[in-house]
């Protein structure tokens, strides 16, 4: 193309090393370089550009004002490209960018916030992206690579998808603060709620969390009368206060959820539901697997596995 000037960056910095001692053989011992192929790689630069760079004498190295203004162009070129350098390599490691994380509702109490803020300490530069969605909402996303990783309640039946557990959720009973059974001191049995209405989410909205529940009372003789449906957990607490009926509902709510007008109280043979991340096994990006191995480093740690006590 007619009137492009073909210059390579190393001549840039062999400029810039010239241009900064003022002396070839200086230069080019920085440099690392013999002096004859220094001072020929300059020349080729002025060939190029069209115009002298450098004043010289036998004694004597300095920048003519085409020089000084081309040094900083190749400053400002050099240091772009070490710029972008950085960025693509941050990219790769995953400190950069955007994760698309999708949650269900039984996840944001304790575990989501430490797995993010946990996350955003070491990725601050990466831009995460939450979205709550549905277990079925959660799958469908993850196989169409709508989001990076879904943190759900598992078992999951997909055969593209790989579920790295991430730990037990234990269930309380919630009850109105006028229930009968409010100030027992004993832990609840399933048989001492049989009589009363449940509020439960929706099957299509956590069957893995619905089945856990229904299967609960099952292996107590009975089934539970079902008042009322609730899409979230807040939802349920505040239908539990009303007197709706009455719910069971993961621990990790104790923590955050502060009802006046409902009690937590423990279950006899409680229950449990594994809470688990998935991700699509061939969409990988440098986020998620930066994602992942701060999940991981938590695991181990142990610092949001345990149970709310």
């Amino acid at each position: 193309m007619k009137g492009v000037v073909d210059i390579e960056i190393r001549q840039l910095k062999y400029f810039i090393a010239v241009a900064e001692e003022l002396h070839f053989s200086n230069a080019a011992k920085r440099l690392n370089m013999a002096q004859p192929p220094l001072s020929q790689q300059i020349k080729n630069l002025e060939i190029e550009i069209g115009v002298p760079l450098l004043q010289r004498t036998k004694r004597h190295v300095e920048l003519t004002e085409a020089g000084e203004a081309f040094l900083k162009r190749a400053y400002a070129i050099v240091n772009s490209l070490d710029f972008a350098k950085e960025e693509a390599t941050r990219v790769h490691n995953g400190e950069y960018g955007q994760l698309i994380v999708g949650f269900t509702g039984s996840v944001t109490y304790d575990l989501l916030p430490n797995i993010i803020c946990s996350y955003q300490e070491r990725h601050p530069n990466v831009n995460i992206v939450l979205k709550q969605l549905t277990l079925t909402e959660q799958i469908k996303a993850l196989h169409n690579k709508k989001i990076h990783v879904g943190i759900l309640v598992s078992p999951i039946d997909s055969s593209f998808l790989k579920i790295e557990e991430l730990r037990k959720e234990t269930f309380v009973a919630v009850l109105p603060k006028t229930h009968p059974l409010a100030n027992s001191r004993k832990k609840i049995d399933a048989e001492n709620l049989s009589k009363y209405p449940f509020i439960v989410t929706p099957r299509k909205i956590g069957p893995a969390f619905y089945d856990a529940t229904i299967s609960y009372f099952h292996r107590s003789g009975f089934s539970p009368t079902i008042s009322q449906e609730a899409h979230e957990l807040h939802t349920i607490v505040s239908l539990v206060s009303f007197g709706m009926g009455v719910a069971l509902l993961p621990s990790s709510i104790i923590k955050t959820i502060n009802h006046p007008g409902i009690v937590f109280k423990e279950l006899k043979n409680s229950f449990t539901i594994d809470i688990s991340c998935a991700y699509h096994e061939k969409a990988a990006t440098p986020q998620l697997d930066s994602f992942l191995t701060v999940v991981r480093d938590i695991y181990r740690d142990g610092s949001i596995l345990q149970q709310p006590t």
